[in-house]
């Protein structure tokens, strides 16, 4: 109310708003923009701040490369499965995968993860803390480049190889 009694009083902004065509509800918005700009240039954090939060907290920076093929309780076209025949199908593209079947056209071919199959069912450097519990504990215990057998979570089996375990650098924790 306080800015738009300023407004209004002063001749020289309404003349500028009719001018640009600005409703006092834009001038609000703009305003508001304005101070919010403001207020986060006041507590932006420093470099310093922000290197000793990484140094503190360098486990939320821990991430795991998994690729995997997931059998879901419900196929593509919604299809219920059981747990027996889904497990039965897990063990097949495991034994696909130990002859050196490809990764990526067994992904395409069986995975109902449809999020991870353009990556040929690759999650990249990401963190276990966000994945179900089953699922992060394979992703930190497996050894390195081994396809597990099937693991169960509430979403199916999966089929998996950690390819990579780390904590990420302080620079790539910036992205």
């Amino acid at each position: 109310d306080m800015i738009k009694s300023s407004l209004e009083a002063n001749d020289q902004a309404k003349q500028l708003m009719e001018d640009g065509g600005l409703t006092f509800d834009q001038m609000k918005t703009f305003m508001y923009d304005q101070s919010i700009t403001l207020k986060d240039a006041e507590l932006k954090v420093t470099e310093e701040q922000s290197k000793k939060y990484y140094d503190d907290n360098k486990s939320e920076f821990d991430f795991a490369s998994v690729r995997h093929v997931l059998i879901a309780f419900t196929d593509k076209e919604g299809k219920e499965r059981t747990k027996e025949d889904a497990l039965k199908l897990a063990d097949e593209v495991k034994g696909k995968l130990v002859a050196g079947g490809d990764w990526a056209e067994l992904v395409t071919q069986y995975s109902d993860d449809t999020a991870s199959v353009p990556d040929g069912g690759l999650y990249a450097k990401a963190n276990p803390e966000g994945w179900v519990e089953a699922f992060k504990n394979a992703a930190k215990t497996l050894p390195i480049n081994e396809i597990s057998d099937p693991v169960e979570t509430e979403y199916g089996y999966h089929v998996m190889k950690v390819e990579e375990r780390g904590t990420k650098t302080y620079e790539e924790s910036l992205d």
